[in-house]
Order: structure tokens, then C-alpha cells, then sequence
């Protein structure tokens, strides 16, 4: 599986706030009041830093193992609307063979998986084509539809969220502004800067 290029840089807050949150493969953190981050789920896990958050967004075997990650900032909470226009039942929100990123999850978790059209994007198994509309959800997910063809989807009853970004297979000078827009400018505009891996 081929490696995101770290200098494939998301842009991420220039600071964090007590309430965001990140989710990046099975796992789901909430920044704390104390300037460390929790698993949700696993509450007596392993506390990270903010370094070790952002190095989620930059590190090519973090985003080759759980994807690219979701980032929410704390004023929009977790169960608000998600963006965009609900999808109507029956609605087909995906268009058939175009490439989409998947963030949120590397497509591994139990209840969810990548749209795959047996091969691969640049991203690996992160990004891939439609073929059919099996993944388009079902009773279990809440889903919406962005102007620019982004699909959101939520597991309903949790604030598992997860984003399919239309991403054409860009050139190297395209990446970084994809994956800026399908990390956090689909749905959160806020005060945003380029990690400073220096």
C-alpha cells in the first residue's frame, strides 16, 4: 500500500480547545480541560499530547493505518446537523466511479468500509472509486450531501462521523489542498494553519 508523502500536509488549528475532537481510525479523542486528549471509549487509555495529535495529520504510517483523520472543534457539537442537506431515502448520494477520500477511518472498522474499486488512489485504501451503492448506508447511518459532493455520514445514537471528500486523483501541487478541504473546510471553517514539521 503506497504511503501519504508527508509533505502532503492537512491544515489543522494553530491551537486546540477543550471539547475538540479527532477521530482517526477505530478511535475517537476529546481534548480535555487539562490540555491532554482521552479516547471517549477508552477513558483509561493512554492520554496524548497535543504533539502527538498533530502527528496524526503528518505521520505516513498513522495515515497509512487509520486514515486521515476527522477533526471537530468544540462550538459544533457532536450531535449537531451534519453539512449540508439530509439525504432522502433511496437517494443515491455517491456518483458512480468517481474517487472519493475517505476521513475518519482507514475503512477498517467493523461497521464501516471503504468504497473500493479494487484499486487503489495515491492515499491507498483510504481513497478509491465507487462500483456499486452497497456502502451508500443504510437504516443504521444518518447521511447528508454537501454542495461540493461531499458525503457525510453518522452512525445514528453516536458521534461517529465520517466524510467522503470527491478527490480525483490530483497531482502532487493538488494534494495538500484536497486534503485540506477534506479534513476540515467541508464543514468547519475556523483560524487554520500548515504544520511546521521543521
Amino acid at each position: 500500500m503506497p504511503l501519504i508523502p508527508p509533505s502532503v500536509l492537512p491544515l489543522v488549528p494553530s491551537s486546540f480547545a477543550a471539547g475538540d475532537r479527532v477521530q482517526y481510525g477505530p478511535c475517537f479523542a476529546e481534548r480535555l480541560p487539562s490540555d491532554q486528549w482521552a479516547c471517549v471509549e477508552c477513558p483509561n487509555s493512554h492520554r496524548y499530547t497535543d504533539a502527538e495529535i498533530r502527528q496524526l495529520f503528518v505521520d505516513p504510517v498513522s495515515l497509512e493505518l487509520m486514515g486521515v483523520p476527522l477533526f471537530s472543534p468544540a462550538h459544533v457539537s457532536a450531535d449537531a446537523p451534519l453539512p449540508g442537506r439530509p439525504v432522502a431515502k433511496g437517494e443515491r448520494p455517491y456518483e458512480q466511479d468517481r474517487p472519493y477520500l475517505m476521513c475518519g477511518s482507514s475503512g477498517h472498522a467493523e461497521y464501516m468500509g471503504a468504497i473500493s474499486s479494487g484499486e487503489e488512489g495515491p492515499w491507498g485504501a483510504t481513497q478509491a472509486a465507487l462500483t456499486s451503492q452497497s456502502r451508500a448506508g443504510g437504516e443504521e447511518f444518518e447521511l447528508s450531501l454537501t454542495e461540493t459532493g461531499t458525503v457525510y455520514l453518522r452512525l445514528i445514537g453516536t458521534a461517529v462521523t465520517y466524510a467522503y471528500v470527491p478527490a480525483e486523483y490530483p497531482s502532487a501541487e493538488e494534494s495538500a489542498d484536497i486534503l485540506s478541504f477534506a479534513v476540515v473546510r467541508a464543514a468547519f471553517p475556523t483560524d487554520l494553519v500548515v504544520i511546521d514539521l521543521a
